[in-house]
């Protein structure tokens, strides 16, 4: 189960700062 943990930890990460990208260009108050 680690190791699945770790392999797929990029992939997670990699994901939070699309959907964060994603709520800069929806609102810039998220983002300043």
């Amino acid at each position: 189960m680690f190791y699945l943990a770790v392999r797929f930890f990029p992939v997670i990460v990699w994901l939070v700062e699309r959907l964060h990208v994603d709520l800069c260009r929806l609102s810039s108050q998220l983002c300043r």
